[in-house]
C-alpha cells in the first residue's frame, strides 16, 4: 500500500513520475474554450500539464500544497467550486463536445486548470490525484448528461 502524502509534502512514491498522455487541456479564450492534446504529470510535489508534442513551456503547473479543490464530473460541461478561481460562468464548450465527457477541474485560490480525461484512464487519474496530493476529488452529480 502506498503512503498518502501530507498536504504539500511528497511521499516517496511521488519521486517516480506518474504520467498520463491522453488528456486534453482547455485553453480559455474569452467565453470560448479550445482544447489541446496534453500530458499530465504528477511528480516531486507538483501537477504539471505539458503539450503532448513535448515542445514548449508547460501549459499549467501547480504545487500540491497550493491546491484547494478538485472536481470531477462526467457531463457535457465541467463543474467547479464557484467560491474559488474558475472559468467564466458563460464559458462555451458546446462547440467542442456534444456528449458527456470526463472533466477534472483543479483549483487554487487564484488559478484553475480544466482537463478533459480519456475514457480509459479517468479513474486512474483521479486515484493518482488523491494519492499524490492528499486531497479528495469532489464528485457532484452532473446536471446535464
Amino acid at each position: 500500500m502506498s503512503p498518502t502524502p501530507t498536504r504539500g509534502v511528497p511521499a516517496a512514491v511521488d519521486l517516480t513520475p506518474a504520467t498520463f498522455s491522453d488528456v486534453k487541456f482547455i485553453h480559455e479564450r474569452g467565453e470560448k474554450g479550445d482544447e489541446e492534446d496534453a500530458t499530465l504529470v504528477f511528480a516531486s510535489g507538483s501537477i504539471t500539464v505539458n503539450p503532448r508534442s513535448g515542445s514548449g513551456p508547460p501549459l499549467a503547473s501547480e504545487a500540491y500544497k497550493r491546491l484547494a479543490r478538485a472536481t470531477y464530473v462526467k457531463a457535457r460541461n465541467p463543474k467547479w467550486d464557484p467560491l474559488l478561481s474558475g472559468p467564466q460562468p458563460a464559458l462555451d464548450l458546446s462547440g467542442l463536445f456534444r456528449r458527456s465527457q470526463h472533466w477534472l477541474v483543479i483549483q487554487t485560490r487564484g488559478t484553475h486548470i480544466i482537463l478533459k480525461l480519456d475514457d480509459s484512464s479517468w479513474q486512474q487519474v483521479l486515484d493518482t490525484f488523491e494519492t499524490r496530493t492528499g486531497l479528495k476529488v469532489d464528485r457532484p452529480q452532473p446536471s446535464d448528461k
